[in-house]
């Protein structure tokens, strides 16, 4: 029986390389699989709701394509989307807090012809519609509740910021003034 005398050849850069390159791909896979959304480290935000409502203070002020101020509060929703998502709110609505984001703050409400995606390192679902909370409760951070016919999920992003859907409101002349 004969011995092998050829020795093993390993190419230590190539392994160091296999290796950081796994130790990168693994966190990428784990937030596309639990996001659910491959290219969630995209940002971006392209569509523009068909529908977009105001309440403040009990009453409610619907925007459709064609209306004076549409243009501005659909751009302000888009444009708010667009700059990114921080992380996830941890944050859902009762029925008590969405009844006085309709009935007792300022919140926007936008409505989109489909399902539409948010790429975000959080699953942001398919939803058709959004719910800004800009006076009131839950309205400390930049939170876009997602939604489908009505029913919104819990843990709606952070967005980097809300500011363009505020410039549209004031520039409509909202009173944005805090409300406890």
């Amino acid at each position: 029986m004969s011995i092998p005398t050829d020795r093993v050849r390993t190419n230590p850069i190539l392994m160091v390389l296999v290796v950081v390159g796994f130790l990168v791909l693994i966190p990428i896979l784990v937030i596309a699989i639990s996001a659910q959304d491959p290219f969630w480290y995209v940002n971006g935000f392209d569509v523009l709701p068909y529908r977009v409502v105001v309440y403040t203070g009990g009453e409610s002020t619907e925007y459709m394509q064609g209306m004076p101020g549409y243009d501005q509060l659909a751009e302000g929703v888009r444009a708010s989307l667009d700059r990114g998502v921080q992380r996830g709110s941890a944050i859902g609505l009762s029925p008590e807090s969405l009844n006085d984001a309709y009935q007792k703050y300022t919140s926007v409400e936008a409505f989109f012809p489909g399902p539409v995606k948010l790429h975000a390192a959080i699953n942001t679902h398919a939803p058709n519609q959004m719910l800004f909370l800009l006076t009131g409760r839950h309205s400390d951070y930049p939170i876009a509740f997602m939604g489908v016919d009505g029913m919104y999920y819990t843990n709606g992003p952070i967005l980097n910021t809300n500011e363009p859907l505020r410039a549209a409101l004031q520039a409509l002349d909202y009173d944005l003034t805090p409300v406890q």
